[in-house]
């Protein structure tokens, strides 16, 4: 596979190529769907696309693919300087959080009383939180952790 400059679309054709592996009974393919999919391969069913997406999703750190997706999706705007193959895992980590969802943490927070909160400050509180910086203290920062927690962009702790 040559890589592409769109790294979703490689990830796409990573999760075709497995599929293709898989239904070939590669014994390498076989095992990277054993260790990431938790049905297979009891699931009684042949293995499909979505299969082999959550396969890779899973081998990138996510839950899902489409939870991959929209980090990856999301990339390309909070980080113009990256280089043109796979972005770093901070830049996807602070790519899951769209303007979209800043948006309703954003309100929400305007709503609880924050009315001179900016959007901009509430970014900024996402972004520390998902680069793991200690936010003890810092109520807005708490509120969007919880937030994201609750979307399950993050784990729990």
């Amino acid at each position: 596979m040559s890589p592409t400059r769109d790294p979703l679309e490689n990830r796409r054709k990573q999760a075709k190529e497995l599929l293709r592996a898989v239904m070939a009974q590669d014994p390498g393919a076989l095992e990277r769907v054993r260790r990431h999919h938790p049905q297979f391969p009891h699931a009684g069913r042949e293995i499909q696309l979505t299969d082999a997406q959550l396969v890779i999703a899973r081998e990138h750190g996510f839950e899902s693919w489409p939870k991959m997706k929209v980090a990856m999706e999301a990339q390309p705007v909070l980080a113009k300087s990256a280089p043109a193959n796979e972005p770093t895992p901070e830049q996807v980590m602070l790519a899951t959080v769209n303007k979209t969802q800043v948006g309703k943490m954003w309100r929400a927070l305007r709503e609880f009383g924050y009315s001179s909160l900016t959007f901009k400050q509430t970014e900024g509180a996402a972004k520390r939180v998902l680069r793991g910086e200690d936010v003890a203290g810092d109520v807005i920062a708490m509120f969007v952790k919880g937030f994201l927690e609750d979307a399950g962009i993050i784990k729990k702790k």
